[in-house]
């Protein structure tokens, strides 16, 4: 229709009739009776083609309504309901792909100054078997990050030692056509790498200055030019430090996928300040791979190209709308994602090409404005990493993000939002698993960790989130069951006790200058230095016995020379306190000292409950003689059980003694004629030749090798 009744003009002409007058320009009024709208049916659309007035995305990123600024169809004929294929989703996240391609990244001194650290981190996605380079730096000076034929990653690093490198265990190649992180560090000591987070292998025959050089820097290839050892797969996220990243801050990055930026510190991620360089290939167009360092070392793409695969994040599965439905010119579309997404990613909208147009035919452009949405974060907060004070006392927990004790994204975090366990070992958790202090520092939580009992060193700690206690600003609640990085082993801080007394000496009874050898076996394996002594009660002067051998073992021993004048006739120590270092040491492999106390003597445990040992350095003696009468026998009272024989047994035979007369006329046999015994006293029958004159003196003596 025309714009109103006044819609007709001159313009400096004339409408006359055939006797001149000038006509009266005046028109019905627009859409009324007479008007052009009244009389035809007239859609003129010109070049104002259809476009995406807004869109709205679903709190739960399940859809996006997109409301298109007029009726639009699926032909240019004005007609065709739209499907879900008329439109094409993306996110922000790209990589680009090489296969015989690269990108060149100009000489810098940002990339060139490198002196005893450096950290290079990237993320790749392989295919093909060819030796692979994913970075070189500088005219074959430097330093290469490389994946063989075999997909197994190693490096080469140029210092004043010569070239040095390192490479994966073997049988731990990463896997093709899956994303992997992958990270050298240097500290002028150690030349270390990562993959996906945890430590792998490390070469520490290396020292000095990294070589540095004048050449550019490339991505996907090696620097020589003569080289066919490009990168056939995705690169993505390549960063550069001048200092060696910590194995927390490794996994950090690694734990955030694409998410987080080198560039802003986050948890356990410090080094923002010595980033050198920074490309997220994230452009998705165009020939330029920015530095986000603000370095501005830009680089330059030969022949890589663009693709919507990245690292774990919020990725969609399609780019296509799993969906669609229609009310008027609102357009909700379904979406498929592969991930959780953390809340960093763009959800863009675009019409596909021949895809929409309006009724007069118009296709709508596949570049629009107000097409973008914030993806929601639906990633819950995690536990990046734990580290266990050396006395067990605490636990440092560290957060993959700012966390609050209310899905509102407020509140401090408190012990109850916390939950300890342990596995293994002699140690619990006391206080029903919850932490007994909290102390915060950024997104790291220290928490007091109660035990039942020092740990010996086998326990496993595990630390969660309480079920509703920890979630993110957004309201994402962590989990309470399923957590990586969140355990450590207790440190040894038992000390080994004694378990028993014993001796390897068979039992039986041990004279002067025999050797016992008891041992005392502690709980775990010790280490002895100096010479600990064991005290042992012998009689009237106790035995004080160095400690001999059994250094790296559980059992000591202690070797006991039984000396004149000891008796024992159940072999023992002389109290729980007898074993004593004497300036020595004794300690298990954590460096826990002994705990020395022995089982009370003669108690279960103890060496005479163990063993059945007389240590008798006395020497039995003739107590005394008594002669009859009839000087026919003489009785000899022995100061103690004797034997004819050293194992303690056989009777005593007449032969074991020996008779002889000194003054007077009458003579003795040497051997007694008969032999009788009640307990200790020995009835010796005599042989007298001449009768006594009363001035003899019979004398009675144990032969040689006789009596024991």
């Amino acid at each position: 229709d025309y714009a109103s009744t006044s819609a007709l003009a001159l313009n400096s002409g004339t409408i006359r009739d055939a006797v001149g007058n000038n006509a009266t320009l005046t028109l019905a009024s627009p859409g009324a009776s007479g008007s052009l709208a009244a009389n035809k049916a007239l859609n003129v659309a010109g070049a104002v083609l259809p476009t995406i007035s807004s869109v709205s995305l679903a709190a739960d990123n399940s859809t996006i309504a997109v409301t298109m600024s007029e009726a639009v169809y699926n032909t240019n004929g004005g007609s065709g309901a739209l499907e879900a294929s008329d439109f094409s989703l993306a996110t922000n996240l790209s990589s680009l792909s090489f296969d015989g391609s690269y990108v060149s990244v100009p000489y810098s001194s940002d990339l060139n100054s490198f002196t005893n650290a450096l950290t290079v981190s990237a993320w790749v996605k392989v295919s093909g078997g060819a030796l692979k380079t994913v970075i070189s730096n500088g005219n074959e000076e430097g330093f290469a990050f490389m994946v063989n034929e075999d997909n197994a990653f190693y490096v080469n690093v140029q210092n004043q030692s010569g070239w040095s490198s390192v490479y994966v265990q073997q049988g731990n190649a990463i896997s093709s056509n899956v994303w992997n992180h992958l990270v050298l560090t240097y500290d002028g000591s150690a030349l270390k790498i990562y993959v996906n987070g945890a430590y792998e292998n490390q070469n520490t025959n290396v020292s000095g200055n990294i070589v540095n050089n004048d050449g550019p820097m490339y991505f996907g290839k090696y620097v020589n030019v003569a080289s066919t050892d490009y990168f056939s797969g995705n690169i993505d996220e390549i960063a550069i430090w001048n200092d060696a990243l910590s194995a927390a801050e490794i996994s950090t990055l690694y734990n955030s996928g694409s998410a987080l930026s080198p560039s802003l510190n986050s948890g356990n991620y410090t080094s923002s300040g010595n980033l050198k360089g920074y490309w997220d290939f994230d452009e998705g167009t165009g020939s330029t791979l920015n530095d986000r360092s603000g370095n501005g070392n830009n680089g330059t793409i030969s022949g890589a190209t663009w693709n919507s695969s990245s690292p774990p994040s919020s990725i969609l599965s399609s780019a296509t709308p799993t969906s669609i439905s229609i009310s008027g010119n609102v357009y909700t579309l379904g979406i498929g994602l592969s991930g959780t997404p953390n809340g960093s990613e763009t959800l863009t909208v675009a019409p596909v090409d021949d895809g929409i147009y309006d009724y007069s035919g118009n296709e709508a452009s596949t570049s629009q404005s107000n097409n973008t949405a914030s993806v929601n974060d639906k990633l819950p907060a995690t536990i990046s990493s734990v580290s266990l004070a050396a006395d067990n006392s605490t636990i440092a927990v560290t957060m993959s993000e700012a966390v609050y004790s209310t899905n509102g994204g407020s509140g401090a975090m408190a012990v109850s939002d916390f939950v300890l366990s342990v596995s293994g070992g002699t140690a619990a958790i006391t206080n029903s698993g919850t932490p007994t202090s909290i102390s915060a520092s950024g997104n790291v939580y220290t928490l007091g960790v109660g035990l039942s009992t020092l740990a010996d060193g086998s326990e496993t700690l595990t630390v969660l989130p309480a079920d509703n206690g920890i979630y993110d600003a957004s309201g994402n609640e962590s989990s309470n069951t399923t957590q990586s990085n969140n355990t450590a082993t207790l440190n040894d801080k038992a000390p080994p006790t004694v378990t028993s007394v014993s001796a390897t000496t068979s039992d039986g009874a041990y004279n002067t200058g025999d050797v016992v050898a008891v041992t005392v076996t502690f709980s775990e394996n010790v280490t002895v230095a100096g010479a600990p002594q064991l005290t042992l009660e012998t009689g009237s002067t106790d035995a004080v016995v160095n400690y001999s051998s059994g250094s790296g073992g559980a059992t000591l021993t202690f070797n006991y020379t039984v000396a004149s004048g000891h008796l024992n006739t159940d072999l023992d120590y002389t109290s729980t306190s007898s074993l004593a270092l004497n300036s020595g040491t004794i300690r298990d492999a954590a460096s826990n000292n002994a705990t020395l106390t022995l089982p009370t003597p003669g108690a279960s445990g103890s060496l005479a409950a163990n063993k059945a040992l007389v240590a008798d350095g006395i020497l039995p003696t003739i107590s005394s003689v008594s002669l009859a009468a009839n000087n026919s026998t003489i009785a000899v009272t022995m100061s103690e059980a004797v034997y004819n024989a050293t194992s303690g047994s056989g009777s005593l035979e007449a032969a074991d003694f020996a008779l002889s007369i000194s003054g007077g006329q009458a003579t003795v046999t040497s051997t007694p004629s008969s032999i009788s015994a009640n307990g200790n006293v020995y009835t010796l029958g005599l042989s007298l030749n001449g009768t006594p004159n009363g001035s003899e003196v019979l004398t009675v003596v144990p032969v040689n090798d006789g009596i024991y």
